[in-house]
C-alpha cells in the first residue's frame, strides 16, 4: 500500500472515530431505529429530548437542559432521570452500545460533569489568536481517563508557529500569552530601556532610594548588602542563565521595617513595592471611603480596624450568638475572628452597629482566583502553600464567610448589620455600592452627595 493510500485510511479512521466516539455527528448518523421502546411515552419523551441535546451539543457544545429540567419534563425525581438517560443513551448510538466506558463519557459530557467541550476550545484558541493542535479524538480520549479536565493540558500553536501546552480552563476562557514571542518582545524592547544592561550595587541603591526602600544583606537585614555579598548574587545569577534584571534581591520598606525578597526588575517596574503594606491598600480605600460616606452618624468619626467580633457582640450582649452558629470552626480560630472596618452609627434614633467586610480575591467563590490568592497571601506571610492546602484554606475561607452572614441575618433585631464589599467593586463605584448596601440593609437612606465624592486615588494620601 503506498503512502497516500496510507494518509486516506488513516483520515476515514480518523474521521470515523470523531463521528462515532466524539459525537460530534448529524443525527441522521445516529441509528435511532434501533432502539424500541416498550413503555412508554416517558420512553419516547426521554429519546427525543437526548436527541436534542445531542443536535444542539454537536452544533454548539452547549447543553439544551439539565437533568434537573428534563426530570420537570417527565415528572420523575432527578437520580431515577439519570438511571432512565444513562438507560436509554448508549441504545440510540451504536458505537458505544457495547462500551460501558464511552457511554459514561459522552452521558458526562451531555449530561454530566463534563463542563468544558471541544468547541469551548476551539471558541478560546480563535479568541486568544492561537490555533488548537489537539484533535477532537485525543480530546475525547483524554476526558475519558480523567474526571477533572480543568488543568490537563492541549496542545497549542501561535501565530508564530511555536507550539506549546495549555491549560483546558485557560484556553477555554481565551487566556494565553506564548512564552516564547514574549521572551522575543522582550529582547525587542531591551535596548530602548536599557534593561539589558550591567546591573551595579549602586545602580541598587539608588533604585531603593527612589522606592522609599532600602537594599540589605540577606544574612543579616539590619545592614545593607555589600559588594561582595551582590557579587556572589550576580554569579549565581549568571550561572543559572538568569538575565540581569532577574537577580533576586532583599529589600526593606523604609515605612514598615519589614523586609522581602523580590526581583530587581520586579521593583524597577512595579507601582507598589512592598508586598506587606501593598496587600492592605485596597481595604484602606474602602475604609476611608466609609468614613466619609458616614461621618456624619459616627460620634467618634474614625471608623475602628480589624475589631474582634467577640466584642463587637458584647455591646448588646450576643457573645453567645458566636459560638452556636459557628460551631464548625475551632473555639481558638473563632475568636479571633475580626472584622475589618466597624463603627457604632446614629441614624433616626437607631444605634446601628455596623461592620464593613473588604473581600479581597481570597473570598472569590471562583476556584481559580480564589487559591491563587490564598497561595499569594501564604507567600506574603513567608509560609507558601500547596495547591491543595490553599483549596481547603480556600474552602474555609467560603464556609467562614457563610457562617458570618447567617450570623449577622440573626442579629438584625439587635440593629447590627453587615456589608460585604467584594474586591470586584472598583473605583468610585465603591462608594455608590456602600450606599445601597446600606439601604438595602438597614431601609435607612444616608446624606451623602456621590457628586462631590474625592476621587478615590486621592484616598490613599488620606492613610
Amino acid at each position: 500500500m503506498n503512502n497516500q493510500c496510507r494518509k486516506k485510511n488513516h483520515l476515514e479512521n480518523e474521521d470515523t472515530l470523531v463521528k462515532t466516539v466524539d459525537i460530534f455527528t448529524t443525527l441522521k448518523q445516529l441509528p435511532i431505529q434501533q432502539y424500541h421502546s416498550t413503555n412508554s411515552s416517558v420512553e419516547n419523551v426521554l429519546v427525543q429530548i437526548i436527541l436534542e441535546q445531542l443536535h444542539q451539543y454537536s452544533s454548539t457544545g452547549q447543553r439544551k437542559r439539565s437533568v434537573l429540567q428534563v426530570a420537570k419534563i417527565i415528572g420523575k425525581s432527578e437520580p431515577t432521570t439519570r438511571k432512565m438517560l444513562r438507560k436509554i443513551l448508549p441504545l440510540l448510538i451504536s458505537p458505544i452500545r457495547s462500551d460501558i466506558q464511552k457511554a459514561n463519557t459522552v452521558y458526562r459530557m451531555i449530561f454530566g460533569r463534563i463542563i468544558t467541550s471541544y468547541q469551548d476550545l476551539k471558541r478560546g484558541a480563535l479568541k486568544a489568536k492561537v490555533r488548537l493542535i489537539t484533535t477532537p479524538t485525543v480530546f475525547f480520549k483524554m476526558i475519558q481517563e480523567n474526571s477533572a479536565i480543568a488543568h490537563l493540558k492541549v496542545r497549542i500553536e501561535c501565530i508564530r508557529k511555536h507550539r506549546s501546552l495549555r491549560d483546558i480552563s485557560d484556553l477555554k476562557n481565551a487566556n494565553h500569552t506564548c512564552k516564547i514571542c514574549a521572551d522575543f518582545e522582550w529582547e525587542k524592547n531591551a535596548n530602548k530601556l536599557n534593561l539589558g544592561r550591567e546591573i551595579t550595587l549602586n545602580k541598587g541603591f539608588s533604585l531603593a532610594r527612589d522606592r522609599n526602600l532600602e537594599l540589605v544583606s540577606f544574612t543579616n537585614p539590619e545592614l545593607s548588602l555589600t559588594q561582595t555579598e551582590f557579587n556572589d548574587l550576580k554569579q549565581t545569577n549568571t550561572l543559572l542563565n538568569k538575565r540581569n534584571r532577574d537577580i533576586v534581591l532583599k529589600w526593606k520598606h523604609r515605612d514598615c521595617k519589614r523586609t522581602f525578597n523580590s526581583r530587581y526588575r520586579n521593583i524597577q517596574e512595579a507601582t507598589s513595592h512592598c508586598p506587606y503594606c501593598n496587600a492592605n491598600l485596597d481595604q484602606k480605600i474602602t475604609h476611608n471611603m466609609a468614613e466619609l460616606i458616614f461621618r456624619k452618624y459616627s460620634s467618634s468619626k474614625k471608623f475602628e480596624s480589624e475589631k474582634r467580633l467577640g466584642d463587637i457582640l458584647a455591646i448588646e450582649g450576643c457573645e453567645d450568638l458566636l459560638e452556636l452558629n459557628m460551631k464548625s470552626i475551632n473555639e481558638k480560630y473563632r475568636n479571633r475572628i475580626t472584622i475589618d472596618i466597624f463603627a457604632v452609627l446614629n441614624i433616626n434614633g437607631r444605634e446601628i452597629k455596623l461592620s464593613i467586610e473588604h473581600d479581597g480575591a481570597q473570598h472569590d467563590k471562583r476556584e481559580k482566583i480564589g487559591v491563587q490568592a490564598t497561595i499569594g497571601i501564604s507567600k506574603i506571610n513567608g509560609i507558601p502553600l500547596t495547591y491543595k492546602r490553599a483549596k481547603d484554606r480556600w474552602n474555609a475561607q467560603l464556609k467562614r464567610d457563610d457562617g458570618l452572614r447567617d450570623l449577622f441575618d440573626l442579629l438584625k433585631s439587635f440593629d447590627y448589620f453587615l456589608i460585604q464589599v467584594p474586591y470586584t467593586v472598583k473605583g468610585t463605584a465603591r462608594y455608590k455600592f456602600i450606599i445601597n448596601e446600606f439601604k438595602r440593609r438597614t431601609g435607612e437612606t444616608v446624606n451623602f452627595n456621590l457628586a462631590k465624592a474625592p476621587d478615590w486615588r486621592s484616598l490613599l494620601k488620606i492613610l
